[in-house]
């Protein structure tokens, strides 16, 4: 059992490097939605050291912070909404078993946080511009950009996949081998 100095170091630790990857949002426009992404991957670590509540409470601290310190408030909003919690979620889901029950779970996920974070974005946050540039690409704008959003989602979950892999399987013992033993 890990002491809870170690845990709070820990999810200090991944708290800084997520919030770090979230300021980087105001480098590039692209960095809107890789950023996130990123920073979400790092709620892995806390999977596997330590428990699924302690990574949920290092998401819930990044998440306020985001709110603050992000330049890009698409991206905080994105974060909060899908990207902080999935890779916790992703593996609470994966503990059924049943790959089809999987996918519906995941997308059914996917699909009302994404609708949720927009709407606010457009109606809490006053942020038309957001829905104007979709009408730029004409009526069938959204659901392409529904289905173009549930593409790049299952490379995101594959990504998770490798990622978590490379963790346990080759970060961990290489660099980790003396703190976990």
């Amino acid at each position: 059992m890990k002491k809870t100095s170690y845990k709070v170091a820990l999810g200090g630790v991944i708290a800084s490097l997520a919030l770090f990857c979230m300021f980087c949002t105001s480098l590039a426009p692209f960095l809107t939605y890789a950023a996130p992404m990123f920073a979400g991957t790092l709620m892995i670590i806390m999977v596997v050291e330590i428990s699924y509540s302690w990574a949920f409470l290092t998401y819930a601290a990044i998440s306020v912070l985001s709110l603050f310190i992000t330049p890009d408030k698409e991206a905080a909003m994105l974060f909060i909404f899908l990207l902080g919690y999935y890779p916790i979620m992703k593996a609470l889901i994966e503990k059924i078993r049943r790959p089809v029950v999987e996918w519906l779970i995941k997308f059914a996920l996917f699909n009302a946080s994404t609708i949720s974070c927009y709407w606010l974005i457009i109606n809490l946050f006053n942020m038309q511009e957001v829905f104007d540039s979709l009408n730029d690409f004409g009526r069938y704008s959204i659901p392409i950009f529904i289905g173009a959003a549930n593409i790049v989602f299952v490379i995101y979950d594959l990504f998770l996949n490798t990622m978590a892999l490379s963790y346990v399987n080759w970060f961990r013992p290489k660099f980790l081998r003396k703190i976990n033993k």
